[in-house]
């Protein structure tokens, strides 16, 4: 606007990345894989989603909304109230609860309360134990809370957690929000072709000049639904995590009520290493 100056807001949160290395993890295996444990514990199923349904209002979604990609399901489930304990002498107790979504390409969970006590492990992975994600460990306490998994391949998902017999607390694990992805976003099926509509893929030759670049952009999950983004640099060079994106993406799911201003949201990156960092969100 013409004699007006614009104004710029910095939005920061923490974002966690959703596919390959999300979290800080540890090095260990679910209990389960090496104990006898029961075959029967908690089993979960959502809802029947319709899918296309969803495809036809994705149809006609209107310009610069963020591509959805799964269908959240909200839900209350804790170590108390779902899943099935079981004891390991002398060792400790193993929590697992296993959630099915029929015909998902993958499944996705978000917590908003999670702690665990020294020493315990949590672990999500898929019925055929192929794609295994943790250990997610006390590392990765927060203040809030807040915590996501990654997508994990399939419709069936099971979520275990080992809390040993000296744990100084009881952990606490809340699932907020179980996400059905209808899309196959991360392609684990090999069927989708990279669209060309927006110019060429970023590991073609063309893209051999801006490296840098390639390197720097990603798309944001934030919980069914994605944008794009870049992490950037600053005059001091000193390295500091921030990542840009634009907040319109935001808010047009918040005064939708389809998530809360200050939800988690995830990042996938092109190439790099993956790190937990600060978005920069500009507004104009």
């Amino acid at each position: 606007v013409s004699g007006e100056i614009m104004k710029k807001y910095i939005f920061s949160a923490f974002c966690l990345m959703s596919f390959v290395l999300s979290q800080k993890t540890i090095e260990g295996l679910p209990m389960s894989f090496n104990n006898q444990l029961s075959e029967e514990y908690h089993v979960i199923e959502m809802p029947v989603v319709d899918v296309q349904k969803l495809l036809d209002e994705d149809a006609i979604a209107p310009a610069g909304t963020p591509t959805r990609y799964g269908k959240s399901h909200y839900v209350d489930y804790n170590l108390e109230n779902s899943g099935t304990w079981e004891v390991i002498p002398n060792q400790g107790r193993v929590w697992r609860l296993k959630i099915i979504s029929r015909n998902a390409f993958a499944i996705g969970i978000y917590y908003d309360n999670y702690l665990l006590p020294e020493g315990a492990i949590f672990f999500v992975y898929n019925e055929s134990e192929e794609m295994v994600h943790g250990a997610y460990s006390a590392l990765n306490n927060q203040d809030d809370g807040l915590f996501a998994t990654p997508l994990i391949e399939g419709d069936t998902i099971i979520l275990e957690y080992f809390e040993p017999d000296n744990a100084s607390f009881n952990g606490n694990i809340e699932i907020e929000r179980i996400v059905h992805d209808y899309r196959d976003i991360l392609n684990f099926n090999n069927q989708n072709t990279p669209s060309s509509r927006c110019g060429a893929n970023v590991v073609c030759p063309e893209g051999d000049d801006f490296i840098d670049q390639i390197n720097a952009g990603s798309w944001l999950d934030m919980g069914s639904y994605i944008c794009s983004g870049s992490m950037i640099n600053n005059t001091s060079n000193d390295l500091i995590p921030y990542y840009m994106t634009f907040i319109l993406i935001m808010r047009q799911k918040h005064a939708k009520g389809q998530m809360p201003i200050m939800d988690l949201i995830h990042m996938v990156l092109s190439r790099e290493q993956h790190q937990v960092m600060s978005i920069l969100i500009l507004r104009y």
